[in-house]
């Protein structure tokens, strides 16, 4: 009975919801405005996508979540994210980053998320996949970025070192993702690579897929463009491009 109550709800959410769609105009605007997105990101606006995906919560009811990444990868996150229905994973919540007006934010709140233009937490001299929208961090909480004694999100550590084993049923518990877990399966049968396998660190939250990086620009130009002020913010949208290879 409850597989069939599982597969109905699934086509529910399939049906009444828009699971591929262009980032909607007030959505650009706040991802700039909070610095998720700014000029020299690697990747244009025009070229991700706002995806609704389904998910577990950590009540076990199933919900719909938003998540922004590229648009070559776009139909591939609704499987992966179908799956993890179907795995019965618990996923606290799926949002923007940009509802949460910076990256740190949101990892104490234990959003999972796609896109954000920032450098690579471990080489300042690369962009992290983030900012190709080709990386997703699930649960950051039950799953944290761990490099020495350097942990975040800083309210994650009773889910390191001896914290990370499976010890009851509880959503938080099962939402930690192990080497052995199905979860991680659905990602790399899929070919995205898992931060938990990282040498030197982990990033339990973190898979991501292979990007071009030839064609991203330099870091030194997002440095220097990182600074946007509210003025040049309006000026981006008074002229608007409509080329998919535009800034938008």
């Amino acid at each position: 009975m409850k597989k069939i109550i599982l597969i109905v709800a699934l086509t529910i959410l399939a049906l009444h919801s828009k699971a591929i769609e262009p980032l909607p105009q007030s959505l650009k605007e706040q991802m700039i405005q909070s610095g998720i997105y700014k000029e020299g990101c690697p990747v244009a606006l025009n070229n991700l996508r706002l995806v609704t995906v389904a998910y577990k919560d950590f009540k076990g009811e199933l919900q719909e979540g938003k998540i922004v990444v590229s648009s070559d990868i776009a139909n591939e996150v609704v499987q992966i994210f179908n799956m993890l229905v179907k795995l019965d994973y618990p996923i606290q919540k799926v949002a923007p980053l940009s509802n949460y007006g910076s990256y740190i934010n949101a990892i104490n709140k234990n959003i999972t998320y796609g896109f954000d233009c920032r450098v690579d937490l471990n080489n300042p001299k690369k962009w992290s996949k983030h900012a190709f929208g080709k990386a997703i961090d699930i649960n950051p909480v039950q799953n944290p970025y761990v490099n020495g004694s350097k942990i975040l999100p800083a309210n994650s550590k009773r889910y390191t070192g001896l914290g990370r084993r499976h010890i009851g049923i509880v959503a938080d518990n099962r939402a930690i993702l192990l080497k052995t877990d199905a979860p991680i399966d659905v990602f790399k049968k899929k070919n995205w690579k898992w931060g938990g396998d990282f040498a030197g660190y982990k990033d339990y939250a973190h898979f991501e897929k292979e990007v071009d990086e030839q064609s991203a620009l330099p870091i030194t130009q997002q440095k220097k463009e990182q600074n946007i002020n509210n003025i040049k913010v309006k000026n981006l949208f008074k002229n608007m491009p409509t080329e998919d290879n535009g800034l938008f």
